[in-house]
């Protein structure tokens, strides 16, 4: 069992003049005599192992695949007026494979609500951390081009 040996507190200072301001450092001591061997058993660092190359693992994931798209729905204003482009559609892949959020990151603003619309409607196996499926962030070229 360790005991203290208590010194003036750093906290509180005694209105007597002539008091020191000087740090006070703690001693310990052993029960049962000075047993400096035990004093010093406490302050000796621990070894630790590490662990050996066979049982660190490394995570493994599997990327997502695209298994289902659908047919562009090109924009009869588009078409009129020859427009083409590519537009880039940023997606979440939920664990189920379906899409959410899509969000438009890139191309002809006209084609964007046509872009949602196919890009909702497809389907990933999705990306799987360590044999489970995982949510994913990915993003989807789309040509718009008439035929």
């Amino acid at each position: 069992m360790a005991t203290l040996n208590e010194g003036p507190s750093r906290i509180h200072k005694n209105d007597t003049a002539g008091a020191s301001d000087a740090e006070v450092a703690p001693s310990f001591s052993v029960a049962g005599g000075s047993n400096l061997a035990a004093a010093s058993a406490l302050a000796r660092p621990v070894a630790t192992s590490t662990p050996s190359e066979g049982r660190i693992e490394q995570s493994q994931l599997d990327p997502l695949k695209l298994i289902k798209t659908v047919p562009l729905v090109y924009p009869s204003i588009a078409q009129s007026r020859h427009i083409t482009g590519t537009v880039v559609v940023e997606v979440k892949v939920g664990k189920d494979g379906k899409v959410s959020s899509p969000k438009f990151i890139s191309g002809p603003a006209i084609f964007k609500d046509a872009a949602f619309e196919a890009v909702v409607q497809y389907r990933f196996k999705p990306a799987a951390l360590n044999g489970q499926p995982i949510e994913q962030i990915t993003q989807i070229r789309l040509n718009f081009n008439p035929m």
